[in-house]
């Protein structure tokens, strides 16, 4: 456990202690005068929030009342990760409400990965506001419209809602952002949202989430690591189970597994304020029988995956695979292109001499025009088993010439529709940890490898096409090509070259 805590603040009574608890030096805090605040308007702070609010609200400078300029907070970022639905949303809307008619903030922005989540919290929050005539009263004008909620006061307060696009930073600003669903954050939206706010006196900006989720989250770990450790910069709150089961890192955490923590009622009531409160221990004990273990873990019990599952292909597995073999004998093609349409990329893969699979980059080069005939040239030249490309996205204007070239020649063309992709990634994935895959080392691919994220559905996932720093155009080739082979193709015998 961590803790930097000042003296100034008093913990508040049944409080469930954040295990990672760490902030910058401050003089005072008036997160008290939110917290009451907030109570008073029916919406009561628990323990944890009322903390929280200390931390948040903390203050360095003359002085015990909000103002742009000084006192100044003490933390210009300030971030809590807890198991779901426990504090954090209520935590910020407490924040909000007193920002805009306790403190008189003028422009507070919160922002979600889904327009449902964003959308949820200004259902919440306008709700609040008609059940208090004392703010009402002061409210200009409510704005209801899709993807434009927002709240304008009298005053010149402005509180508006925003998702997130892959470079949604642009438009997030204030002297108060909320990034909720944080674990979504990438590298793209922030290098978009920081600069935003540097002119501003005062500026805070607040992360609030889950544990991050494997093979993504790098920017949510990033914060995590951080506030462990005591950025001076950055209030920080955690609640997660640190806890060993009695097998240690060989525990799977199946159902009533003797001495695994993720059965311990006790161990939840540790990382789950709510729990007793508004989670039953009724309805967790549904969700230990019905979720994965790994995703209890995480949701519920607050444990974070395994660094090596930040990645969504680890770095040592990947870079174990390459070589610089040779292609022997046929070969599988598959095409696609970049979501600005500026290249398009044209991947194959076959057997080396050692009968591993070998994927390779055949052409890479600006617009799009030339995959067809490309396509044909690989077809004349060498024996091609079968030509693919996805279904939808930015190659589609491509398949009417692609399928019109493999009819001329006999070949098998192949439209790789979303479920058979998440398959093909899947097989992708395996073979890459398996060590039975082999690349040459190609620049483009290893940078959309080392920045690939999981896109999830119901019951898979697929390479992540928007929400990344680098178009994954070469990796969604590099799967498709490899999967091909693997299904039309026939390992490369060496020894057939004996006779």
């Amino acid at each position: 456990m961590s803790w930097r805590l000042a003296v100034s603040i008093a913990l508040p009574e049944r409080l469930v202690a954040p295990t990672f608890l760490t902030h910058p030096p401050f003089e005072h805090s008036i997160g008290d005068l939110v917290a009451d605040f907030s109570a008073s308007l029916g919406f009561v702070p628990d323990p944890e929030q009322r903390l929280a609010l200390q931390v948040m609200y903390s203050q360095t400078g003359p002085g015990a009342t909000y103002s742009t300029m000084s006192p100044r907070w003490s933390a210009m970022e300030f971030a809590v990760v807890a198991p779901r639905q426990n504090l954090k949303s209520g935590l910020f809307k407490m924040a909000v409400l007193a920002d805009l008619f306790l403190l008189e903030g003028t422009r507070v922005t919160w922002s979600a990965h889904l327009f449902k989540t964003s959308r949820a919290a200004f259902v919440d929050i306008q709700q609040i506001i008609e059940a208090n005539p004392g703010l009402s009263k002061y409210v200009k004008r409510v704005t209801e419209g899709a993807g434009n909620e927002g709240v304008d006061l009298m005053s010149g307060a402005r509180l508006q809602f925003m998702t997130r696009s892959k470079t949604g930073g642009r438009g997030l600003t204030g002297e108060k952002v909320i990034l909720d669903e944080a674990l979504m954050l990438t590298d793209e939206q922030m290098a978009a949202l920081m600069p935003t706010m540097s002119a501003i006196p005062n500026p805070m900006l607040c992360y609030g989430s889950s544990p991050g989720l494997p093979g993504e989250s790098l920017e949510l770990r990033r914060i995590r690591n951080r506030g462990r450790e005591g950025d001076s910069t950055l209030g920080y709150l955690e609640w997660t189970s640190l806890a060993k089961c009695a097998d240690g890192d060989k525990c799977r955490h199946e159902v009533g597994t003797e001495g695994c923590i993720a059965d311990d009622e006790d161990e939840w009531a540790k990382v789950n304020p709510a729990l007793d409160r508004r989670i039953s221990r009724e309805y967790v004990r549904g969700e230990r029988r019905s979720l994965r273990p790994d995703t209890f873990m995480r949701e519920r019990m607050g444990v974070w995956p395994a660094e090596s599952d930040s990645e969504a292909v680890p770095e040592k597995r990947w870079l174990a695979c390459a070589g610089d073999g040779e292609i022997v004998g046929p070969v599988s093609v598959f095409v696609d292109v970049t979501l600005d349409r500026s290249e398009s990329v044209v991947w194959v893969c076959g057997a080396n001499g050692d009968g591993l699979h070998q994927i390779e980059c055949a052409d890479v080069r600006r617009g799009t025009d030339w995959a067809p005939e490309r396509v044909s040239e690989l077809i004349e030249r060498h024996e091609v088993v079968a030509v693919g490309a996805r279904s939808a996205g930015p190659v589609t204007s491509l398949l009417p010439d692609l399928r019109g070239v493999c009819v001329d020649a006999g070949v098998d063309f192949v439209k790789v529709g979303n479920g058979e992709f998440a398959g093909m990634c899947g097989a992708f994935y395996d073979a890459v940890m398996s060590g039975t895959l082999r690349h040459r080392n190609d620049a483009r691919l290893n940078r959309a490898v080392s920045k690939a994220k999981r896109h999830r559905q119901v019951d898979a996932w697929t390479w992540e096409r928007t929400l990344v720093d680098v178009d994954a155009a070469p990796l969604v080739a590099a799967t498709g090509a490899f999967a091909l082979f693997a299904q039309n193709g026939a390992p490369y015998d060496p020894l057939s070259n004996l006779w």
